[in-house]
């Protein structure tokens, strides 16, 4: 009897392994920040939120959806794979703007250290520059002074205001903007460097939050 009973308990122990190797593996878990996973790389809500107010502002017109999509296409993605790529490059860039933010103590001076460097002096909407950069030029308290270093997906800027022309339209605000630059590329080698990574990453997409599948870029294939 004893021998029957260990024998039914081994058949038991045994077959369990067996019934769980057949059941569907739960799905893994996603932080319920996470809007998008491509390429390994996991994109979370506030990333876009931050800016998305800047173009609210300026574009009224746009949905939240289309201002989603713009801000993945040309500045989140770009940024977050540029930062993975680059890593290095971007750090030597990255310190040698901030030495320059150190020195340079308002737009004056930014003028003046930055001649040898890339630079260019401009009036510029809102949407004719990076999120970053616009979210500290069109900041009345910080007009005349040096920003941070600001990360960019080329790279890093440091930037200075000389003066906000406020118009009777919001999206025709003007700031007449001092930018330095510090690009891992050219112009033209940063376009063909985009080109490649959309098609690179175009079928790396292993999951898309529900509420965000119609704010992707249209060249990411969703799963």
């Amino acid at each position: 009897m004893r021998r029957t009973i260990r024998s039914f308990l081994l058949l038991l122990a045994a077959a369990a392994p067996l019934a769980s190797c057949g059941e569907t593996p739960a799905a893994p878990q996603v932080d319920p920040d996470v809007i998008l996973i491509v390429d390994g790389l996991q994109i979370r809500r506030q990333e876009v939120e931050r800016y998305a107010k800047i173009h609210q502002s300026t574009a009224p017109e746009l949905g939240h959806k289309t201002i989603e999509r713009h801000l993945l296409e040309n500045y989140v993605l770009p940024l977050r794979v540029a930062q993975r790529e680059f890593a290095e490059r971007r750090a030597e860039l990255r310190q040698q703007a901030q030495t320059l933010s150190e020195v340079a103590t308002n737009v004056f001076e930014l003028e003046q250290r930055g001649e040898l460097l890339f630079h260019k002096r401009k009036l510029v909407t809102r949407r004719q520059i990076e999120p970053p950069v616009a979210e500290f030029a069109f900041d009345p308290e910080k007009t005349g002074s040096v920003s941070g270093v600001l990360e960019v997906p080329h790279g890093f800027i440091v930037a200075g205001c000389y003066e906000i022309q406020e118009s009777a339209i919001v999206t025709e605000d003007l700031a007449d903007l001092l930018q330095v630059g510090f690009a891992t590329h050219t112009n033209a080698e940063w376009v063909e460097w985009l080109r490649q990574m959309q098609a690179r990453l175009a079928d790396k997409v292993t999951y898309v939050h529900p509420d965000h599948r119609d704010c992707l870029p249209t060249w990411l294939k969703l799963p």
